[in-house]
């Protein structure tokens, strides 16, 4: 029987970020986020969603997925990614403001980066990841 408890979110870690380390197939990259669905990423995709054509909007099969993804990566950038240890190939970091994270992510050629902020934004606030990681630490 499932416990109500199991389903618990930090809520505080949702709205104010954490870093993100071991990121699947990402090497040593760290990425502090805040978690999907925080309250400025309703806002913001309120926002978005309705700046749509009403066509768009209104199209019963969805938004396309290069919509989709468009819009996902402008909520990640402005709502999500607030820090990363991200360098260029001379090993300069890699500033982290909005309009960087969104041209970085929005890159096909970078598209597991994308994956990588989804996925940590993804993990945040989901006290039943802090539990399994606990529970491998004993």
């Amino acid at each position: 029987m499932a416990k109500l408890n199991s389903f618990a979110v930090n809520a505080e870690a949702i709205e104010g970020g954490e870093w993100v380390e071991e990121i699947p197939d990402c090497g040593d990259l760290k990425i502090k986020t805040r978690g999907l669905g925080n309250s400025e990423w309703k806002r913001l995709n309120q926002t978005l969603v309705m700046a749509l054509p009403r066509t768009e909007r209104r199209n019963p099969k969805g938004l396309t997925p290069e919509r989709q993804r468009e819009i996902t990566a402008k909520l990640l950038a402005h709502t999500c990614v607030l820090d990363w240890n991200l360098t260029d190939d001379d090993e300069k970091p890699i500033a982290c403001s909005p309009a960087s994270v969104f041209e970085i992510i929005s890159n096909p050629k970078l598209g597991p980066l994308y994956d990588a902020c989804l996925w940590a934004a993804a993990h945040i606030g989901d006290s039943r990841e802090d539990d399994k990681k606990e529970d491998a630490g004993n």
